[in-house]
């Protein structure tokens, strides 16, 4: 009973004076930050700038009421089966984003910038999805294209699923259903590459020909088509060769392996350079007892 009253007591009072409301280009938003690593006037700068900033590059969006919660451990329970590994979280129903604070989440605010572009990309594309067409594999990949979240890594991954004949296809990733976290991160590395490959094939102007048809209510496949010229099927067959082409030589790299490999000999190489540095202090000892004795004489 006790343990109850006190949580409430701690959601009235985070209500009470961690909400603040902004307004922004995008309509009215609640931002929800108990100020543990980030300033309430650094996180309404940064929000407004990404929004500024998604824009200018596809336009204006219909205006609309948003919340953003930094969360921390003080913050209301999160129900959902990926919360454990996700550093943030956009829920389309009431237009909400949850983000976890830097210091709650051990990350950099350079990360916490990537992460809050890549929150408010899925709010841009879920105010103008009116139709409910967009798969979760573009969401995820044009976000993460968007937020500069694309890396090496996320290539040698889609590699390797290749090279064992375990690459999901475009019609697999609409929804991502599972809840393992290796096969979640899978999805994320396949959904990137495969959008970032698109902009590579067809430009960079490709996805702001989309997001223009998605605001004039038409369907996603058909928005593609009408951007690239290409049904899905034959974009997703290009997609898979460029990859080929282009990273075949990744699907032999296993990180780990690598390292492993390279210990014997790093091991080596650190004996031999501890080695010099050791002879080294030994001449220069013995210089000075030379000069030493030559002193005393």
């Amino acid at each position: 009973m006790l343990k109850n009253i006190l949580i409430t007591g701690l959601l009235v009072f985070n209500f009470i004076f961690c909400n603040k409301i902004i307004q922004t280009e995008w309509g009215m938003c609640t931002v929800n930050n108990e100020e543990l690593s980030i300033t309430n006037i650094h996180l309404i700068e940064l929000i407004n700038n990404k929004i500024n900033s998604l824009n200018m590059l596809y336009g204006p969006i219909p205006r609309t009421q948003f919340k953003i919660l930094i969360y921390t451990n003080s913050s209301a329970v999160i129900q959902n089966n990926h919360w454990d590994w996700s550093l943030g979280i956009t829920y389309k129903n009431n237009n909400k984003i949850i983000i976890k604070d830097p210091a709650f989440a051990h990350i950099s605010m350079a990360r916490f910038s990537q992460v809050l572009e890549h929150e408010l990309n899925h709010l841009m594309l879920n105010q103008i999805d009116l139709n409910n067409s967009v798969p979760r594999w573009f969401k995820e990949g044009f976000a993460m294209l968007s937020s500069n979240e694309i890396s090496m890594q996320h290539k040698i991954k889609t590699m390797q699923l290749i090279f064992n004949d375990r690459l999901a296809r475009l019609n697999e990733l609409i929804v991502f259903y599972n809840n393992n976290q290796e096969d979640f991160l899978f999805n994320y590395a396949q959904s990137a590459i495969y959008v970032e490959t698109i902009q590579k094939i067809y430009g960079k102007q490709i996805f702001k020909l989309i997001i223009n048809d998605l605001k004039n209510n038409v369907n996603f496949n058909q928005a593609i088509n009408n951007a690239t010229g290409n049904n899905i099927n034959t974009i997703e067959k290009n997609c898979i060769e460029y990859i080929n082409n282009h990273y075949f030589w990744l699907k032999f790299i296993n990180l780990n392996d690598i390292l492993f490999s390279l210990m014997p000999l790093l091991l080596v190489f650190g004996f031999i350079i501890k080695s010099y540095k050791s002879k080294k202090i030994l001449q220069k000892w013995k210089i000075e007892e030379q000069e030493i004795e030559e002193h005393i004489s």
